[in-house]
């Protein structure tokens, strides 16, 4: 699995990608970075199959219906989120397969009703971390302390 956080700051967002197959998901982009998260996928290879937002955003604006307009990527959201043009809803125990990459959907309300998590797993060669170690928090911020743990392990 590949995953690397793609800004620093407040909000962050993630590619995480299917290296075999080079399938890929896009989580909480910013809208002033969209050339920038093209730019990355275009330079690994991979091919932007969802974009999710981990909740609505009132703090920045989202970049995932512009990049879905670019990339012909689907919009994933939460089935309570108020936002247009959502191509997914998703809901707690849902699915999201990405070449050999299953991102399993929590549902974590929080600072909005809409909150969704992601925990990771590779369905090749389970190499992914079903106990929930790689999931996200916030405004889908990785616990990055959990997960080195869990690598060093």
């Amino acid at each position: 699995m590949f995953c690397r956080e793609l800004n620093r700051g407040k909000c962050r967002t993630y590619l995480l990608a299917c290296e075999r197959t080079r399938h890929a998901v896009l989580i909480d982009p910013l809208k002033e970075n969209t050339s920038r998260y093209i730019a990355v996928a275009v330079y690994h290879g991979f091919r932007l199959d969802y974009l999710i937002d981990s909740h609505t955003h009132a703090d920045h604006r989202s970049g995932t219906f512009d990049l879905a307009d670019l990339t012909d990527a689907k919009v994933v959201m939460e089935h309570h989120a108020p936002a247009p043009h959502v191509a997914v809803h998703v809901t707690h125990g849902d699915v999201l397969e990405v070449g050999d990459l299953r991102l399993k959907v929590l549902y974590t309300p929080g600072h909005t009703p809409d909150g969704i998590s992601r925990q990771p797993q590779e369905q090749r060669n389970r190499r992914g971390l079903p106990d929930g170690s790689a999931q996200h928090y916030g405004c889908g911020n990785f616990d990055r302390a959990r997960l080195r743990e869990r690598e060093q392990s």
